[in-house]
């Protein structure tokens, strides 16, 4: 059940992650959404950004922090230490994920 629940909530982060990050989505409303924080993109498509919020929106990794904290906390988990083995743990899951997704 533990397996489950992490290997959920690695994958959930993930696709949460990619979205922001990544992918226009419905009515390009992650697309605008970058927009708005001020992402900007290069002469290859690479995404950068110029401030804290657009460079956070411009990397999966960092927004992969932040995105397993709120996926943590709905686990309802009571130590503090496994609380933080999990955040760390579904942040590096992200980007694992995020890794093999990219290959071609």
């Amino acid at each position: 059940m533990i397996w489950f629940q992490f290997i959920l909530a690695t994958l959930a982060s993930w696709r949460i992650t990619s979205l922001l990050v990544q992918e226009d989505g419905p009515f390009d409303l992650f697309g605008k959404l970058r927009n708005l924080v001020g992402v900007q993109y290069d002469e290859y498509g690479r995404s950068y950004g110029e401030n804290v919020l657009s460079r956070l929106f411009s990397c999966v990794w960092c927004m992969g922090v932040w995105v397993s904290l709120v996926v943590v906390l709905f686990l309802d988990v009571t130590n503090w230490k496994l609380f933080l083995l999990y955040w760390l743990a579904i942040s590096a899951g992200v980007i694992l994920v995020d890794s093999l997704a990219r290959r071609e």
